[in-house]
């Protein structure tokens, strides 16, 4: 009878090692769900800000076809920022618009190196023309970084959008705080 009992024993040992582990296994399921569902959260959070940063304050319209999303901007030393920049098309065709920066963020350069104190990208080279069909919007995204070597001041800069065939030609004026 002894020996029953002791059969009977590590079956019941054997029943408690699995609730154990399935207790385990399940717990530690739930705090990698949990886990990753606060990832998830912070990096739809991130996402929406750059997406709320970036936003056009003033949308462009018939009656103001050329807007970028910031006017001034105050940045340290090796620090960026994002523009938007977008045309509406006024004319009654689709047309090809560029665009290009123009001023203190172009011209501004380290006299020793001659390196550009303000870095654009994309450059005034790299920049995509895009048709716009009429009356419709297009947008460029525009990143501004200061380089480490940039001295502190105010900076003037302007961004020109225009077609390929001139007859379309805007500016939009902006400043740069370095600090």
């Amino acid at each position: 009878m002894k020996i029953f009992s002791r059969k009977k024993r590590a079956a019941l040992d054997l029943s408690l090692t699995t609730i154990v582990i399935l207790i385990f296994a399940i717990t530690v399921l739930g705090l990698g769900l949990v886990l990753i569902r606060g990832l998830f959260q912070k990096a739809q959070e991130r996402i929406d800000q750059a997406f709320k940063e970036s936003e056009l304050k003033v949308p462009p319209t018939p009656q103001d076809p050329f807007t970028i999303s910031n006017n001034k901007l105050s940045l340290n030393r090796g620090q960026a920022a994002t523009l938007q920049v977008a045309i509406y098309n006024v004319g009654t065709d689709m047309s090809t618009y560029l665009m290009r920066t123009l001023g203190d963020c172009e011209d501004m350069k380290d006299p020793v190196t001659d390196n550009a104190y303000f870095i654009l990208t994309p450059s005034n080279a790299q920049v995509v023309p895009r048709e716009i069909k009429e009356q419709e919007t297009g947008s460029w995204g525009l990143t501004l970084r200061v380089s480490k070597k940039t001295p502190s001041g105010d900076y003037a800069c302007s961004i020109r959008g225009y077609t390929e065939d001139e007859q379309y030609s805007y500016y939009q004026d902006f400043f740069v705080e370095v600090k």
